[in-house]
């Protein structure tokens, strides 16, 4: 599976990247939104985890324009957010992402999360 993680927070990615290339999927990374779209139309990835709160373009509105995009109506996008209030999470539904979770999310989220997609897109 090719994964696209976008987040701003250098230690977020890197705790990401090491879990899912040690479970042999592709990661590229994004460190904002407009890096984000600009990578999800040259790399069409299988899945996007995205941050929502970031510099330059937040991930609502990233998802938002990934969603307009040809390639970009099918990707899974799973928000990933800090925000426990509840509110991100409506947003970002409203916005085009297709789930929320809870950030920092641990290994078994993870697995659950590559499960899920994996037998919905027979990956």
């Amino acid at each position: 599976m090719r994964i696209l993680i976008v987040d701003d927070m250098p230690e977020m990615r890197m705790l990401l990247r090491t879990f899912i290339e040690s479970e042999k999927h592709t990661v590229l990374e994004a460190t904002n939104g407009q890096e984000a779209v600009e990578a999800a139309q040259r790399w069409t990835p299988d899945l996007i985890l995205m941050d929502l709160c970031m510099p330059v373009m937040d991930g609502y509105e990233a998802t938002r324009q990934i969603r307009k995009t040809q390639s970009g109506v099918s990707i899974p996008i799973v928000a990933i957010s800090a925000d426990y209030n509840g509110g991100a999470s409506k947003k970002a539904l409203d916005a085009g992402c297709d789930m929320c979770v809870d950030k920092p999310m641990s290994s078994a989220q993870l697995h659950t999360l590559f499960d899920i997609l994996a037998q919905a897109a027979h990956i």
